[in-house]
């Protein structure tokens, strides 16, 4: 999973100077991986603050004004239909070379300049929706401009530095085992290891509970104590839901999260900052003052923040009131109880939930969140505390209200960290560096363990943060290796002879078949083992074998067949790429008594335009190609499929048994899955084919003697498959060597229903000169079979 991570933000609590490339290369080295910077200020570059000093109409245009700007060192006329636009005004104005996107929609475009109805405009005054903050700002119309009037910065400055957006935001790789560096505080506690800086975590005050004046009536109770491990809340009174001040959107803005209101961002903020989800309720809209923490009735339903109800089942865990669920645990909360502008008193929770729970009530109902990523990868009951006090102290200085409760705390039991005991020998064994006890003890110590050192051993306990992720000796291991430097580890070449090679048939002829494809113009792909019921349905074929409990709805079957995925490539990369060529080694699974069996198919698509029918004539090359590359004897016979184009398949036939088809892909199909181009195709059963490959080849050498060639036109069926002839030919006499059709003829000359065809014929012998009469004798035989055999006419 990726995080973004503020650099600005992260240095609250880290105390570092360094560069942010100099940044992301020292931590990816030990740490988590940073993918990449996006250097956020210039995403606004050119565009600057102005301000509004007069306002005339457009001589030309009714909705249209002219506005005279401020822009500082010049003043600047500008052609506007913002129906907000007041003298006065503090506005932000793209300049020459900005990036925008017009009245917010479609791509951002570079402003150049520009004549408006007659009128020189010298820039453009911005909606939110048009430089990329509507998630910050609130537009309160279609032509509304962005109003920036509380912004006390000097006309002329640029945007970035007035809103404070000259950052650095870092795309951070988290491995799942690492739930804690999913948040601010947990990037920069790593950073600081790392690093050797001092590392800050914020100053939270304890609530204070002592001489409250009214406590408020709410009841909590948890009927599901192995569901939800822990479950704090507090009640605060007197809040006032407005919006964010800008430090606070800005915050979340760098994280990709969009700005509600105060109340919710600022659960939003201690989310990211401390890796705690939290949510808030309106008091006032739970029935009978309770909180229910409980598994759901059979056909309870809830509405959730997005406006979707969803049918719970009984494995459901929710929060509840006296009546209904108000919340799906650990995912989202519910409509009904919901935070607005009327809310005035709130209860605050926060929670840890069984991780097992959020996940199949996650994948079950198709609903995933920020919260459920999070507790579905397992957090420790001690976070709860933290965040809880964090929230509460921001809310009451943001939105105002007071404590009326005291801090309810219901826990099944507390978090018990075992002692692990580290043998240092085996560890700098292990490891490969001759790393010492006190040097292991401070990483260790630096990570957050508790740690003591008898002897050769360490003792170490693991934080609270960590506790779902240290377990065993080899974990402790595993850390101080990453922090010690995997880079700072000695190269040794082994010693030893070089171990014999295992023979595998079946992973040899993959190899060799993979190997084959890519020398052909072929890239390999590797596409999941599950698909959609669309995707299926798309290729008219059942979804037989559905998952239990799939990842998504898009992966909820098994696939039985390789070409839907290779389909779904090439729509992916048509636009790039008008033509290409793909294959896949992989297994399908089809329907059996108990399991499903699996069975290892060779397929490949070839995409372009291809008027004329080349594509097929393409696959049907690739696979002759093929096959008599590993000594495979084959016909080739008319086949129908109704994914196939009718006129353009064919399967490939070894004896009786069907081993392959190949063709085009029907055009209606094709479309179904967004493709533009034509799509060629191969298809083989591994198990059926493999038997017949031949590892070595037949040495025939090349004639000693002088050979004959003659050539011979006859008419035949127009159905007649060439395959049936050709092997006809070749069976009249051992003299004939090499059989060669040279051309196919249609039309005028030539009954309806009838085609006529050309052949070379060769002949040779090993051991002598062959006389004409002797071909002249074999072709007269060769004539007479095809006048028997397919009632072929002989053409002079």
């Amino acid at each position: 999973m990726n995080i973004f991570v503020s650099y600005n933000w992260l240095k609250e609590y880290l105390k570092t100077d360094l560069a942010p490339e100099d940044f992301a290369s020292r931590i990816s080295l030990c740490g988590v991986g940073v993918e990449r910077i996006y250097p956020q200020g210039e995403q606004w570059e050119n565009i600057v603050i102005g301000k509004i000093l007069e306002i005339k109409k457009h001589p030309n245009a009714d909705k249209l004004k002219l506005v005279l700007i401020d822009l500082g060192n010049k003043k600047v006329e500008v052609v506007c239909g913002g129906s907000n636009l007041r003298e006065g005004m503090n506005v932000a104005v793209a300049l020459e070379g900005a990036k925008v996107r017009w009245h917010g929609e479609g791509e951002f475009v570079e402003l150049k300049p520009a004549e408006i109805r007659g009128v020189k405009s010298e820039g453009m005054i911005c909606a939110a929706s048009e430089i990329g903050l509507e998630w910050q700002f609130e537009q309160k119309d279609s032509h509304g401009i962005l109003d920036l009037s509380d912004i006390n910065v000097k006309p002329g400055t640029f945007l970035a530095l007035a809103l404070n957006l000259n950052d650095n935001i870092f795309d951070i790789e988290v491995t799942t085992n690492r739930p804690d560096e999913l948040s601010i505080l947990g990037v920069a506690r790593e950073a600081g290891t790392i690093l050797k800086k001092p590392f800050v975590l914020p100053q939270i005050k304890k609530i204070k509970t002592i001489g409250l004046p009214k406590p408020y009536s709410i009841k909590i109770e948890n009927k599901e104590p192995e569901l939800c491990q822990r479950y704090q809340a507090v009640v605060i009174e007197g809040v006032k839901v407005e919006d964010s001040p800008w430090w606070l959107k800005r915050k979340l803005m760098t994280a990709g999260t969009r700005s509600i209101n105060n109340i919710v961002d600022i659960t939003n903020l201690v989310l990211w900052e401390m890796g705690q989800p939290l949510h808030a309720f309106d008091y006032d809209k739970l029935s009978d003052k309770k909180i229910i923490i409980r598994k759901a009735k059979k056909g309870e339903k809830i509405k959730v923040f997005d406006g979707v109800e969803y049918k719970l089942g009984e494995k459901n865990l929710v929060i509840a009131d006296g009546k209904n669920p108000s919340a799906i645990a650990g995912i989202m909360g519910g409509e009904t109880s919901g935070i607005n502008e009327r809310t005035k008193t709130i209860v605050l929770e926060a929670a840890t939930f069984d991780p097992v729970s959020v996940r199949k009530t996650s994948r079950e109902l198709g609903l995933r969140s920020e919260s459920s990523n999070l507790f579905e990868k397992g957090l420790s009951s001690e976070a709860t505390t933290d965040a809880l006090y964090r929230a509460a102290e921001l809310i009451q200085e943001i939105a105002g209200g007071k404590i009326v409760s005291k801090v309810f705390d219901l826990r099944n039991k507390k978090s018990a960290v075992k002692e692990i005991v580290l043998d240092t020998d085996r560890a700098r064994k292990i490891i490969g560096a001759d790393i010492k006890t006190v040097e292991m003890a401070d990483i260790l110590r630096r990570l957050g363990f508790l740690i003591k050192i008898e002897g050769k051993n360490i003792k170490a306990k693991a934080p609270y943060w960590r506790e779902h992720d240290i377990e065993i000796a080899e974990d402790l291991i595993e850390e101080i290796a990453r922090i010690y430097g995997y880079h700072n580890l000695p190269s040794i070449i082994p010693k030893g002879a070089v171990p014999d090679e295992v023979p595998d048939a079946t992973f040899d002829w993959e190899k060799k078949i993979k190997q084959f494809a890519v020398s052909a113009g072929f890239c390999e792909a590797v596409t999941y083992s599950f698909i959609s019921k669309k995707m299926l349905e798309d290729y008219n074929k059942k979804g037989e074998i559905k998952l239990a409990n799939p990842l998504s709805e898009d992966l909820e079957y098994m696939r039985p067949t390789l070409l839907p995925g290779l389909l779904q490539i090439a729509r992916e990369n048509e636009n790039n790429f008008s033509e290409g060529k793909i294959f896949e080694l992989g297994r399908v699974y089809l329907p059996d008594k108990d399991l499903p069996k699996e069975e290892l198919r060779f397929s490949g698509i070839i995409w372009g335009k291809s008027p004329n029918g080349e594509l097929f004539y393409k696959a049907k090359g690739f696979v002759k190609e093929f096959l008599d590359r590993f000594g495979v004897d084959y016909v080739f016979e008319d086949h129908k499929n109704v994914n196939y184009h009718p006129a353009r398949a064919i399967k490939v036939m070894i004896g009786k048994e069907h081993v392959a088809c190949l063709g085009e892909i029907h055009p209606v199909v094709v479309r179904k899955f967004g493709v533009e181009s034509q799509v060629g195709f191969f298809n083989f059963v591994f198990e059926k084919l493999s038997p017949h490959f031949k590892s070595h080849k037949t040495f025939i050498s090349l004639p000693a003697y002088p050979g004959i060639k003659r050539d011979i036109a006859f008419i035949v069926d127009q159905k007649q498959e060439y395959e049936e002839i050709e092997k006809e030919v070749y069976s009249q006499d051992a003299l004939v060597r090499d059989v060669e059709v040279f051309d196919v003829y249609e039309g005028k000359g030539v009954p309806a229903g009838k085609k006529s065809l050309a052949l070379h014929i060769s002949f040779y012998s090993s051991h002598k000169t062959l006389e004409a009469k002797e071909a002249e004798d074999i072709i007269k035989k060769i004539v007479k079979a095809l006048k028997e055999k397919f009632k072929a006419e002989i053409r002079m």
